[in-house]
């Protein structure tokens, strides 16, 4: 009996070492004319988060509260991963905050540096992907009263997004 139960353990075992069956994030974010740059949001599973920064080095004691080094190394992180390209500028993204729910999930909240915002604008989005390859990401970008959507998945991590040049 005992031998059973542990050839039943070990035949589990995979089943229950997968955490979740998705993996998914999005941005939702908006290009501030006055300011020059863009605001976003990023929403993820925050122990899926905490693990590609353990994978990658960058392991972070308490996530809910960062100290200075710990924001230098999630900006690398990010940066590396999600970047808006605007003419021959590129984002770079600046730490403003960050929200963990008891949900398991947690918002990041980023502002690039100033950025010529053009009508074509080019999103790299691969965010967890080196660690989950089952990773999909979405962003949503609102501006001048329009809503621009894009799906980033590990065969598709750059998408282009043509903004109509409307008088408001």
């Amino acid at each position: 009996m005992k031998t059973l139960l542990v050839i039943a353990t070990l035949l589990t075992m995979p089943l229950v070492s997968k955490a979740h069956d998705y993996y998914f994030s999005f941005v939702e974010m908006e290009y501030n004319a006055i300011s020059q740059r863009i605001e976003m949001t990023l929403t993820l599973t925050t122990h899926d988060f905490e693990r590609a920064l353990e994978e990658k080095g960058n392991a972070i004691d308490n996530i809910a509260s960062l100290g200075d080094e710990e924001i230098a190394r999630i900006e690398k992180y990010v940066n590396s991963h999600f970047y808006v390209t605007s003419g021959e500028e590129k984002s770079r993204l600046k730490f403003i905050g960050n929200e963990v729910s008891l949900s398991g999930t947690s918002n990041w909240y980023f502002e690039s540096e100033p950025i010529d915002f053009q009508d074509e604008i080019t999103i790299r989005y691969d965010l967890l992907m080196d660690v989950f390859p089952e990773q999909q990401n979405k962003v949503t970008l609102y501006h001048k009263g329009e809503t621009f959507t894009a799906t980033f998945t590990p065969i598709d991590k750059t998408k282009q997004i043509y903004i109509e040049n409307k008088e408001q």
